[in-house]
């Protein structure tokens, strides 16, 4: 009842919020209401059910009579190949013309990449239609792109335009476009509820006037235009050709700092030298469009409260470790990667990112389509890339538009899931300093990279896979690992520390659990050996006791692994397992055993020894890997003062890790970094067991 009461309440909060969430008061509200409810002690009333209800429905009825700006934008990728295309159709013929004498000046026609390069961006699609589709629009009746009523955004990334990440414009290479710098435009179709607001830019603009032509009008530096009646109605296109990589933290900051400095010696800075034809575009909301805003967050924000307040009661000391550890996450990712807050981080051309990128974005249109068909085959017959990622992506695109919160919401919380995962094998306090030294390490990281240039640290943390920022990295690359370990980490830390209780506590816990390790292994199917050891595990520690209905309850959670598949039969009728890539990175079980046949019968001539042992040093990599691994053999095999967990630990990363790994190419970067992460996690947690169990006996 508890977790069907917290569940209402999380609907109510959403519906309070509003989708989609794409500003990052709105994300920091509905996570830090998500984290109290998970932590709080369920209130059982049925006048407070009621009361949420009612608040929920008050609030959307409110927000949605409050006036709001509400203009129209489209906008796209501009590149221009050739006459007669979509773009030079659909637009006004003075707005090409202007766009289309910029992008020539900037990208000359007989500067180009031959077109036979398949790599570049004169062979890749050209935008098929004036306007393209943007996720924010989900759950809105857009005209063209999407419906704003906040505009702020200096570069691309800022600027959250979907196709940024398109498939189609997937070049790469030493290219005269690069995609982190695309050219684009935008277009913004006044409303009456706008006059008396201030649009305020930098760069190329055309302003529609009364007979309906576009005026250009060019600021070298942020310079503004008050919207006024006769505006109403009128379209504005800017246009954003020579651009720039958006600034990472520390640029950010050493601008900012020199920004003062000039101000302070002579009173002048150039505030965008280099940057003046780069679009930037902010509105200032009227004085009244202004204070309805206002309302409406602080009607938001106390409509949360009060549904929290209502639902659980708070556990302050319960709730201040993992705000603790999600705190410290933020500002590393801040500091490595800030454009992941509020932002659509451009994924680099030829990257795995953009894949599952865009398969996730049409798997969306398909489904506001009602073609379920075509979504539920997520734009594979038979599954090439990693099964569930795609479907994780259009998850996000429903709920977050177009940002990348949803990867975020697992990077955010992982070093807290590692200190709840480690204290599954040892004590809270050497879980809390295990869990900081991870988080520490990544300072480290930065440190000895900018302070030496080398990249002898950055090499070791690879290796290891023991430093936050490598996994801040991999959300940002869009790749579904952080997704999957975090899945797999957590649905251990719930099923062993709750297994051993039995009555319908277990059963909720214990399906979620299996459910988290089916996610792991559909977000990483090198994952599912590991997956299936744990299941397996579970099953044995519950047959021991009889517990015949707890395992087939709880396996239902596991059992949509077959959907994949079935999936593959379904729609491309063949069979895989998973998905038919893994044909050319599986290294096929029969080498060893030849090669052991070359052993027993001294005959070396074959290729089977070399390349077994060739395989496996690349697994290990480098010597201090086989140190550490050393240390799992002794946990797995070693009788006494080892719990059955951690013994069960030591061989899920034998077997379902490190075994897995005696049969794929893929060991390397970021397909490893749990495997010697957990490695390293056994290594600390026998040390403890080792050194308590000592103590248990010098106390004896």
């Amino acid at each position: 009842m508890g977790v069907i009461l917290k569940c209402l309440a999380f609907i109510c909060i959403t519906i309070c919020v509003g989708l989609p969430i794409i500003s990052n008061l709105n994300f920091a509200i509905i996570f830090m209401a998500v984290l109290v409810l998970v932590y709080g002690s369920v209130k059982y009333s049925t006048k407070n059910i009621i009361a949420i209800i009612v608040i929920a429905i008050s609030v959307v009825s409110i927000k949605n009579v409050l006036p709001h700006v509400a203009l129209e934008e489209g906008h796209n990728i501009l590149v221009i190949n050739r006459d007669g295309e979509a773009l030079e159709r659909g637009l006004p013929r003075n707005v090409f013309v202007y766009m289309k004498e910029l992008f020539l000046k900037k990208y000359p026609l007989n500067e180009r990449r031959e077109p036979t390069d398949e790599i570049g961006w004169t062979s890749q699609s050209i935008p098929s239609s004036v306007f393209t589709f943007s996720a924010d629009s989900v759950f809105q009746k857009a005209k063209y792109s999407r419906v704003v009523n906040h505009i702020d955004f200096d570069n691309l990334v800022e600027f959250r335009g979907g196709f940024a990440n398109d498939g189609k414009y997937n070049w790469y290479g030493g290219d005269d476009i690069e995609r982190e710098t695309m050219p684009y435009f935008v277009m913004y179709e006044l409303t009456e509820a706008s006059v008396g607001s201030i649009m305020w830019w930098r760069g190329h603009v055309l302003w529609e006037n009364d007979h309906g032509d576009f005026v250009p009008i060019f600021h070298s530096q942020i310079n503004s235009r008050t919207i006024v009646n006769g505006d109403i109605g009128k379209r504005i296109f800017g246009i954003s050709i020579d651009n720039k990589r958006p600034l990472d933290f520390l640029d950010t900051l050493k601008l900012t700092v020199t920004k003062w400095k000039k101000s302070f010696e002579d009173g002048k800075y150039e505030e965008n030298h280099g940057y003046e034809e780069q679009l930037a575009i902010r509105l200032q909301l009227s004085p009244r469009l202004k204070i309805f805003a206002v309302v409406e967050h602080l009607l938001t924000l106390f409509s949360v409260i009060g549904i929290i307040c209502l639902v659980v009661k708070i556990n302050w000391r319960t709730l201040a470790l993992p705000v603790l550890f999600i705190a410290l996450a933020a500002i590393l990712v801040v500091f490595f990667s800030q454009h992941l807050f509020g932002g659509y981080f451009i994924h680099p051309g030829g990257c795995d990112g953009t894949t599952h990128q865009t398969l996730g974005r049409n798997i969306l249109q398909y489904a506001i389509d009602g073609d379920w068909k075509m979504a539920l085959q997520g734009g594979e017959k038979v599954y090439y890339n990693t099964p569930g990622f795609r479907y994780f992506r259009a998850i996000e695109k429903t709920v977050f538009g177009d940002t990348n919160y949803g990867n975020l919401i697992f990077a955010l919380l992982f070093p807290y899931i590692m200190y709840g995962f480690l204290t599954c094998f040892v004590s809270k306090m050497w879980a809390f300093y295990t869990a900081v030294a991870f988080i520490a390490s990544s300072f480290i990281h930065h440190v000895i990279l900018y302070s030496t240039k080398s990249m002898a640290f950055v090499s070791v943390s690879y290796k290891l896979g023991f430093s936050y920022r490598d996994y801040v990295f991999v959300t940002e690359g869009g790749w579904p690992e952080m997704v999957c370990y975090a899945s797999f980490l957590t649905a251990i830390w719930i099923a062993f520390k709750h297994y051993r209780v039995q009555g319908e506590s277990y059963l909720w816990y214990g399906f979620v659990a299996h459910f988290l390790l089916f996610i792991a292994a559909f977000m990483r199917p090198n994952i599912s050996i590991a997956s299936g050891v744990a299941v397996l595990y579970l099953a044995v520690m519950l047959l021991k006791e009889k517990r015949y209905k707890d395992i087939l309850i709880t396996w239902v959670g596991f059992a949509p692994v077959v959907l994949i598949p079935l999936h593959n039969i379904w729609f491309g009728k063949q069979f895989f397992m998973f998905t038919s890539s893994t044909n050319m990175h599986v290294i096929s079980p029969s080498m060893y055993l030849l090669a052991l046949k070359e052993i027993m019968t001294l005959s070396f001539s074959g290729n089977n020894l070399g390349n077994a042992i060739g395989h496996i040093i690349q697994m290990i990599a480098v010597w201090y890997r086989l140190l550490l691994l050393l240390p799992v053999f002794y946990t797995a095999f070693k009788r006494k003062d080892i719990s059955n967990d951690l013994r069960a630990l030591a061989f899920f990363v034998l077997i379902g890790l490190h075994g897995a790994n005696l049969f794929t190419d893929a060991v390397g970067f970021r397909y490893v970094f749990m495997t010697w992460m957990l490695t390293i996690i056994v290594d600390i947690a026998l040390v403890w067991s080792l050194l308590n169990s000592r103590r248990t006996r010098t106390c004896q």
